[in-house]
């Protein structure tokens, strides 16, 4: 599961699912940084309106960190690659968001 903060992009290995879900989302909330969009660390992400890369569009990965410095979000792809993507070209994943918002703490249900 993505560690998330705003330094490194750390990883904590848990077993069970419904942990690592749980704390993905105490992340995604409590480490929110201006200009990260709605994508928020460890949501699996789909890659959109890439216009060099358009091949890419379409294509799903999780992301790992936002970084401020740069304005982009590193995000790993299904097949493995690392790429920086600004965060109007990535969307939350379907999946993700139905899955998240049944797993959310109650402080954050509006979020997901």
């Amino acid at each position: 599961m993505s560690g998330g903060n705003r330094e490194s992009c750390g990883w904590t290995v848990l077993k069970n699912l419904d942990e690592a879900l749980e704390l993905a989302c105490r992340r995604a909330f409590d480490d929110v940084v201006e200009g990260q969009g709605d994508v928020r660390c460890g949501q699996a992400v789909k890659l959109v309106g890439l216009q060099t890369r358009h091949e890419l569009n379409g294509e799903c990965g999780v992301a790992l960190c936002y970084q401020p410095s740069s304005g982009r979000w590193v995000v790993r792809l299904k097949d493995g690659q690392g790429k920086q993507l600004k965060p109007s070209n990535l969307e939350v994943a379907r999946s993700e968001r139905t899955r998240l918002r049944r797993r959310m703490p109650s402080r954050a249900t509006d979020g997901c």
